[in-house]
């Protein structure tokens, strides 16, 4: 019933094994009705998230929102499934 925060989620795994660390995350925060807050640089860390919630079909308790700084002031931008997947297939700056 609580919130969770993670800096930088996948530091020190192998990018081949990030999927599946989303799966047990996802899985945790669903067993202990807990929000999961995650940080990272990664882009590579953003699509194995992404792609792991695409194969639970759980995607809609997956969001990922970017913060732009616009001058002085950051803004969260929301990417939705669509276009997350579109950044992701053109290998698009994301992080």
């Amino acid at each position: 019933g609580g919130i969770v925060l993670v800096d930088e989620v996948g530091y020190g795994f192998h990018y081949s094994f990030l999927e599946s660390v989303w799966k047990v995350l996802a899985s945790a925060a669903t067993s202990f009705e807990t929000q999961l807050i995650g940080t990272t640089h990664s882009f590579e860390v953003i699509a194995a998230a992404h792609n792991s919630f695409l194969e639970n079909e759980r995607y809609e308790r997956f969001r990922y929102i970017r913060l732009d700084r616009i001058g002085d002031v950051v803004k969260p931008v929301y990417f939705d499934r669509e276009s997350l997947q579109v950044a992701i297939d053109k290998d698009l700056e994301i992080r």
